[in-house]
């Protein structure tokens, strides 16, 4: 799904799921209808799971909404004002956040339970800065 997904934007990866779920939905009721079950009598239970070519579907109704040009800006923004982290920048928030990311240490030193994730501010970022076309989730910057 990642290397799918590559120039997509995270709101285009939250559409391209959503697609997904509803076409899975759509071939479930036209499914359940055939043998004769009401739409009103529909459980939850009774819904297919989403394959792989759900999302591959959802792959050829949903296009990236960002222009490979644009997505290049915002490439050479990042490298030029420092959003994105170096590699000994990367490698220090490992050490310090390996655990996925979470918010570690209570006084304990333990990790803290339903903390959320740490997003390291690096100097030289532009205040509030996420990275690339559509922040995080796209997987370009911070």
């Amino acid at each position: 799904m990642v290397a799918a997904t590559d120039t997509y934007s995270g709101a285009d990866v939250s559409l391209v799921c959503k697609e997904a779920a509803m076409g899975a939905l759509r071939s479930g009721i036209m499914s359940m209808q055939e043998r004769g079950v009401e739409i009103g009598d529909l459980r939850k239970e009774d819904l297919p799971p989403l394959h792989w070519e759900d999302f591959r579907l959802a792959l050829d109704a949903v296009k990236p909404s960002v222009a490979a040009a644009e997505l290049e800006h915002y490439v050479t923004w990042n490298r030029q004002f420092g959003s994105e982290p170096t590699p000994r920048q990367l490698d220090a928030f490992m050490r310090r956040y390996g655990n996925g990311g979470q918010a570690a240490a209570g006084a304990s030193g333990a990790a803290v339970p339903g903390a959320p994730p740490i997003v390291p501010s690096f100097a030289g970022a532009a205040p509030g800065a996420t990275g690339g076309a559509g922040g995080a989730a796209d997987g370009r910057g911070w």
